[in-house]
């Protein structure tokens, strides 16, 4: 019997490869995570936020770095330091989104005050760690972004290298894949811009003066998202943010101008334009 000679099959075009949504989602690497959807992801609340963002908000199983943080109490201003409000309206929405899940808050400088916990009803749902050392830390941090049970983990990272924040997304990914799907947030150094880092988002923060002194504002600029590109200096992906204290529990996924929201501030521009020239050199993505 002979057999009719075959052609090798057509290998595909440099199109067709880069237009492939396996390929964008990571999928044809083989990991199974990519680019979030929108189920694996929180809104933060803000549409102008939101609609930049490739999954309609912070993906869930990822490390988002909020770089801005003073290490010196007497120069961070009275306060909260500037991430700390912005962690607790996220934490907020994170845990409305998955109920029975529970915040970690590791380390002292992200802590925020009890009272302010308790006026958004989340006190009974956060635990307080605080590691004796640089590599407790780093265990706490990887154990709880791989634990089901924990639905937001917030610390202070220091100085680290692209490896360590290597491992904490790779957590993430692994809680999301075992039916988790942790939201970390950590906050950075103004120092540790400049490093390399494998995490989801990163973004740049810093104090904005408020008219009302009731209410803090912060500068927030996207620095990079996987999955998407920004442009450098873009208005688009600047923002000034503004946070009501709480007063009362209330739900923050059906009402977003409650106390306790952020939100952003509709007397200001573009808060780069305002603030001072930033340390950080041009980004280079890891």
């Amino acid at each position: 019997m002979t057999m009719s000679p075959t052609s090798p099959p057509t290998p595909p075009t440099l199109d067709r490869l880069l237009t492939s949504e396996r390929l964008a989602r990571g999928a044809a690497a083989g990991t199974g995570v990519g680019i979030p959807s929108p189920a694996d992801s929180v809104p933060t609340g803000i549409p102008a936020i939101d609609g930049v963002l490739p999954a309609g908000g912070l993906a869930l199983g990822a490390v988002h770095e909020w770089i801005g943080v003073d290490r010196d109490p007497a120069r961070a201003g009275a306060g909260p330091q500037a991430p700390v409000a912005v962690f607790i309206a996220l934490a907020a929405r994170a845990l409305a989104r998955r109920p029975g899940t529970l915040a970690l808050w590791v380390g002292g400088p992200v802590q925020p005050a009890w009272m302010v916990l308790d006026g958004l009803g989340l006190l009974e749902r956060s635990l307080f760690v605080h590691p004796r050392s640089d590599a407790d830390q780093l265990w706490v941090l990887d154990q709880a972004l791989r634990c089901p049970g924990v639905g937001v983990v917030a610390s202070m990272l220091g100085r680290c290298d692209l490896g360590t924040t290597r491992r904490l997304q790779l957590a993430a990914e692994a809680g999301r894949r075992s039916g988790g799907g942790a939201l970390g947030l950590l906050a950075r150094d103004l120092r540790d811009g400049r490093a390399l880092s494998a995490a989801q988002t990163r973004w740049r923060v810093h104090p904005v003066p408020a008219p009302d002194a009731s209410r803090a504002r912060w500068g927030v600029r996207l620095l990079r998202c996987k999955g998407m590109l920004i442009e450098p200096r873009s208005e688009r992906h600047a923002w000034t943010l503004e946070f009501d204290p709480p007063r009362q529990f209330h739900d923050l996924e059906g009402d977003r101008d409650a106390p306790g929201v952020l939100r952003v501030a509709a007397d200001v521009g573009d808060p780069m334009r305002r603030a001072p020239p930033s340390p950080l050199r041009p980004y280079r993505t890891a």
